[in-house]
C-alpha cells in the first residue's frame, strides 16, 4: 500500500528537512502585511486595581512557517502602563510575565485570561492603527518556600529552584540565598514539580527533584493554593560524584571537541539526560555534580571519529553502566574509531563551480535510506564529509539554494534514489571522487498579493510535479516575492498558503484553482526563468478559506459483516495525509482535516494473512475512487470489507460439561481449545431441546430438569473467521436432591 508520506511529501522531504529547519530558524517572525506601523497598549493591574509595574509584555506574531514567534516586547511602567510600538499590520498574541519584577507575586497570563499561547486571544493591528485597552488583570498567585541544605545541615546558596507546571514548562524560578532559603512566587492554583539544580557556586552537591527524586517522573507534586504559601518544601542535597576520562583515537592521539553526554541507566537502555561536556585539547573531560547512581555515556563528534556508547558499544542497550558514588570520581575513558570520509566537487555541465548546494549522505538500512550526514559546497564547489560509519550509502546533491541554478540529482548522475549508485565505505576509507556535474535548472518566481494589491510576506508556497509529488517549498519575503530554483524542465503546479491567527488558512493553487486537479501548469524548459507566476491570495479572488474542520468516517467489516477492530486506515490527499485505526466496533474517523481530494486505504492482518483494499473496493491506490471533500464537510459511509471471500474456519474443540448432574447443583461448560481471541455464546439443552434463558457458561440445575439429559451448544466467533458451533456430549440423567 502506498503511504501518505510517499505520495504527498515525497521521500526527498527527509533529505531537505534539516536544511528547512535551519532556514526556518533564520526567518524572522513577521506579520503577513507590513506597510504601516501600529501599536498595542494598555495598563497591567492586579485584582484590586493596583498597578503592576515591571511586568514583561511580549508580543508574538505568526512566523513564515505557521508557528508563533517572539516579535517585540516592553515592560510596564510604575503606573502599570505599557505600549508596544512600530508593529506592522498583522495578528499578535500577548504574554504578560511578572516573574522577575516587583509584581512577581502575580500569575503570568496571556491575553485574555489564557494560560498558554495557543489559547490566547489574538490582537489585530490594521492600517497602522493604535490598539488600546489591552489591559490584563493579573491574579494573585500562590507560592512555595523552603530551605536547601547539605547532608550535614549546612545551608547551600546559589541553588537554582524551578517550579514546573503540568504542561512541562518552568513557570517560576529563583535561587537560594545565603541561608539556603528560597521563595517561588506567582504560581497559579494547581500542582507543581520542584527541581533543585546546583549552580557553579553551590559547591560539590548533586541536584534532585522534590522529594528526593532523581527525575521529574519520580518527583512528588507540590499543591499550591492561590494567595497562600506552601512552606516546608525543603531539600537536602547529597554529595555529588564526578565522571572523568580521556578520549583518544585508535593511535592514542587526543580527541578534542568530543561531546560526552551522561544519561541515567534504565532497564531498556537509557533514561533522562543528565549532563554533557566537551573534551578539551588533550581529550580530557570532567562531569561533576552527579547524584550517586548508575549512568550510561555517549561519545559523539562532528569530526572524523565515529561516536560510540561506553564502553565500545553500538547502542544504549548494550552500553556498559558507569556507577557514580557521592563524593568521589569515576573514570571512563574512550577510544574512538576513525570513520570513512567522502569529498568531491560540484560543477555545472560547463565546469562552473556550484556553491551552496547541500550534499546529503544516506545509509542503506533494512527500513530504507536513513539520512546520515550533510554538508554544503564552498564557493569553489568543493565539499567534504567525515566520520561516516562503515556501510553502504547513496548520495544526493540538493540544489534548492545553490548558485547558479542547477538541477538536483543523485550520485552518479541518477535522477531517482532507485537509480543512484551505491557507495560502499569501509572504516577509515577515503572516497575523494564523489563529484557531480549538474545541468542548468529552471526558475519559477513571482509575487503574492492580497485582495488590495499589497504584497504578502510569510506566505508558504509548494511546487509539485505533474504527478502531484512534492518537489520544493519555501515562503515569500517581505516584498511578497518567492523563488523556486533548480527545477528540471517540465510542468509544475504551485500551491500558496497563508496561515491565519485562528488556525485556519487561506489557500490557492495557481491560477485561481481550489485543488491540484484544477490548477494550471507552469511549464519551464531547461534553464528557463519564469518570473511572471503571480497570484492574488483573497477569498474574493478564488482562494479557499480552509478551516481544517472536515471529517471522514466509516466502518470496516469482514465478509460476513462482523466488525474488524485495529484495521489501519490511511487517508491520503494532495497536501495532507494521516493514519488512524478502527475501534472495537470496526468504526473509524479522521477529524479536523482540510478540504480536497482524498483516497482512503485499509490494511489488516486476519488469520496470519495481510489484506489490503482501497475505497471503493479498489486493489491499489491508483485505481481507488477519489473522495472530494469540501471545506467543513462531514462525509461518512467510507466503509470497507476486508478478508478472504471464504473466511477461514475457527479452530475448535468439543465442549466439556463439569459439575454434579443433580437438582440444586451447578454445571459448567468448558469450550476447551479454540483459536486465540475467540468469543463464546452458550445455549443449554435438556434432551436436545433448548432451555429458555439458559445462555451463560454455567447452569443451575432446577427441579423441572430432573431425569433429563443435559448438553450445551458453544458458538465461537472471531472477526475474520467463520463462526463455529460445537455441541458437548450429553450427561447422565439429572438426579434428584
Amino acid at each position: 500500500m502506498s503511504s501518505a508520506w510517499n505520495r504527498t511529501g515525497s521521500r526527498l522531504v527527509a533529505w531537505v528537512l534539516a536544511a528547512l529547519v535551519l532556514i526556518a530558524g533564520a526567518v524572522a517572525a513577521t506579520p503577513a502585511h507590513a506597510e504601516e506601523s501600529g501599536s498595542i497598549s494598555g495598563v497591567v493591574t492586579d485584582e484590586a486595581g493596583v498597578a503592576a509595574p515591571g511586568v514583561h509584555v511580549v508580543a508574538y506574531a505568526p512566523s513564515a512557517w505557521g508557528s508563533w514567534s517572539w516579535y517585540s516586547s516592553t515592560y510596564a511602567g510604575e503606573d502599570g502602563s505599557y505600549a508596544i510600538e512600530d508593529l506592522p499590520d498583522g495578528e499578535y498574541r500577548l504574554q504578560f510575565d511578572p516573574s522577575f519584577s516587583a509584581s512577581s507575586h502575580l500569575v503570568l497570563e496571556w491575553w485574555q485570561d489564557a494560560s498558554d499561547l495557543l489559547s490566547a486571544t489574538t490582537v489585530t493591528v490594521a492600517e497602522g492603527g493604535a490598539v488600546t485597552g489591552v489591559s490584563p488583570i493579573l491574579a494573585a498567585g500562590g507560592s512555595v518556600s523552603g530551605v536547601v541544605t547539605d547532608e550535614h545541615g549546612a545551608p547551600i546558596r546559589g541553588v537554582s529552584v524551578r517550579a514546573y507546571a503540568a504542561t512541562g514548562w518552568a513557570v517560576s524560578y529563583t535561587v537560594s540565598d545565603e541561608s539556603g532559603a528560597y521563595l517561588l512566587a506567582g504560581l497559579g492554583e494547581g500542582a507543581y514539580h520542584i527541581e533543585f539544580f546546583p549552580l557553579l557556586d553551590s559547591g560539590p552537591v548533586a541536584g534532585e527533584w522534590w522529594n528526593d527524586a532523581a527525575s521529574r517522573a519520580d518527583a512528588t507534586p507540590v499543591a499550591v493554593t492561590a494567595g497562600a504559601n506552601t512552606s516546608g518544601v525543603d531539600a537536602v542535597l547529597s554529595a555529588a560524584g564526578t565522571i572523568t576520562g580521556v578520549v583518544t583515537d585508535e593511535a592514542g592521539a587526543p580527541a578534542p571537541d568530543v561531546f560526552v553526554a551522561v544519561y541515567r541507566a534504565a532497564a531498556d537502555g537509557i533514561g533522562d539526560w543528565v549532563e554533557s561536556r566537551m573534551t578539551d585539547a588533550s581529550g580530557a573531560y570532567s562531569i561533576p555534580g552527579l547524584p550517586a547512581g548508575d549512568y550510561k555515556l555517549n561519545f559523539s563528534t562532528s569530526g572524523p571519529l565515529l561516536g560510540e556508547w561506553y564502553d565500545d558499544a553500538a547502542d544504549a542497550a548494550s552500553a556498559t553502566v558507569v556507577t557514580v558514588t557521592g563524593g568521589s570520581a569515576t573514570t571512563a575513558d574512550a577510544q574512538l574509531t576513525v570513520g570513512a570520509s567522502i569529498s568531491g566537487v560540484i560543477t555545472t555541465e560547463s565546469g562552473e563551480p556550484v556553491s551552496n548546494a547541500t550534499v546529503w549522505v544516506g545509509r542503506i538500512t533494512p527500513d530504507g535510506l536513513a539520512p546520515a550526514m550533510g554538508a554544503g559546497s564552498a564557493p569553489d564547489g568543493t565539499y567534504s564529509l567525515a566520520g561516516l560509519a562503515p556501510g553502504q550509502y547513496k548520495v544526493r546533491f540538493e540544489t534548492s539554494w545553490a548558485t547558479p541554478s542547477v538541477v538536483s540529482e543523485w550520485w552518479d548522475g541518477a535522477a531517482t534514489e532507485e537509480q543512484a549508485t551505491v557507495l560502499t565505505l569501509e572504516s577509515g576509507s577515503v572516497a575523494t571522487d564523489v563529484n557531480a556535474r549538474l545541468s542548468a535548472g529552471a526558475t519559477i518566481s513571482g509575487v503574492v498579493r492580497d485582495g488590495g494589491g499589497s504584497p504578502m510576506s510569510g506566505v508558504e508556497f509548494a511546487v509539485h510535479d505533474a504527478s502531484g509529488d512534492w518537489v520544493q517549498n519555501g515562503s515569500t519575503g517581505m516584498d511578497g516575492s518567492y523563488t523556486a530554483r533548480g527545477l528540471d524542465s517540465g510542468a509544475y503546479r504551485l500551491s500558496f498558503t497563508e496561515w491565519l491567527g485562528d488556525g485556519s488558512v487561506l489557500r490557492e493553487w495557481w491560477n485561481n484553482a481550489a485543488d491540484f486537479a484544477s490548477a494550471d501548469d507552469v511549464i519551464v524548459g531547461a534553464g528557463e526563468v519564469r518570473s511572471d507566476v503571480d497570484i492574488t491570495l483573497s477569498v474574493d479572488d478564488g482562494s479557499v478559506l480552509e478551516t481544517y474542520s472536515a471529517v471522514l468516517s466509516g466502518v470496516v467489516t469482514d465478509t460476513l459483516g462482523n466488525p474488524l477492530p485495529d484495521v489501519e486506515v490511511s487517508v491520503e490527499g494532495e497536501l495532507w495525509g494521516d493514519r488512524t485505526s478502527t475501534d472495537e466496533n470496526g468504526a473509524w474517523a479522521m477529524r479536523s482535516i482540510p478540504s480536497g481530494p482524498y483516497r482512503v486505504g485499509f490494511r489488516a492482518e486476519i488469520g496470519g494473512v495481510t489484506y489490503t483494499t482501497w475505497w471503493d473496493g479498489a486493489d491499489d491506490r491508483e485505481s481507488a475512487s477519489v473522495i472530494r471533500l469540501g471545506v467543513g464537510e462531514q462525509r461518512t459511509g467510507i466503509d470497507a470489507v476486508l478478508g478472504a471471500s471464504v473466511l477461514p474456519v475457527l479452530e475448535s474443540s468439543t465442549p466439556k460439561i463439569t459439575g454434579a448432574v443433580r437438582v440444586g447443583a451447578t454445571v459448567k461448560a468448558h469450550p476447551r481449545e479454540w483459536t486465540a481471541g475467540t468469543q463464546f455464546t452458550y445455549q443449554w439443552l435438556a434432551d436436545d431441546v433448548p432451555i429458555p434463558g439458559a445462555t451463560e457458561a454455567s447452569l443451575v440445575v432446577t427441579s423441572d430438569l430432573a431425569g433429563a439429559r443435559l448438553s450445551v451448544v458453544v458458538v465461537g466467533s472471531l472477526a475474520g473467521y467463520q463462526n463455529v458451533a460445537q455441541t458437548s456430549a450429553v450427561t447422565e440423567p439429572v438426579r434428584g436432591r
